[in-house]
């Protein structure tokens, strides 16, 4: 079964500004540039960077909280919260409370509205359509259907990642 959702809200919603990110490994905390964008959010080591240093995908978000055990660790970020996906927590801190809130809005409001798997595996593919341009496909799809969205596509117009394959390219709904 393949599900195209096309030209839904949560494609329209963006925020960017500065977080303080704590590392997956050396939990050592780094400021970043942050952009929520198209159901995910990257992260950049600046605000010049094209190239992501991590990016966080709302479909894979198990929980968002706020973390007061963090806050109070440490003084220096008292605006923690925590996003879990299976396969990390991440740990952003905000500069104030009202930013703090915002972001944690920004996700919820976006995360209740994303399909998520409960089982855990991928029971079907997806296929985005974002609202500027660009086709994500999302699992395991057959080559044929594959073929039929990348016609005509340069090796330029599309790219493989953790989630699949993008396309850019300008489609009709």
């Amino acid at each position: 079964m393949l599900r195209v959702l096309a030209g839904s809200q949560s494609t329209a919603r963006k925020k960017a500004g500065w977080l303080t990110k704590q590392g997956g490994s050396n939990k050592g905390w780094k400021r970043r540039w942050c952009v929520f964008e198209n159901n995910c959010l990257a992260y950049f080591k600046s605000e010049q960077d094209r190239e992501y240093a991590g990016i966080v995908y709302v479909e894979d978000m198990r929980s968002i909280t706020i973390d007061q055990e963090e806050s109070r660790k440490d003084n220096r970020y008292p605006y923690c919260f925590r996003v879990d996906t299976p396969d990390r927590a991440y740990m952003f801190c905000a500069e104030s409370a009202a930013d703090m809130d915002d972001w944690i809005s920004m996700f919820k409001s976006v995360w209740q509205e994303e399909p998520r798997y409960l089982t855990g595996t991928l029971q079907f593919a997806t296929a985005e359509c974002f609202v500027d341009s660009g086709l994500r496909i999302n699992g395991a799809v057959e080559a044929s259907v594959l073929s039929v969205f990348s016609e005509g596509i340069t090796p330029k117009q599309k790219r493989k990642d953790e989630r699949g394959w993008f396309i850019d390219k300008q489609v009709s709904v």
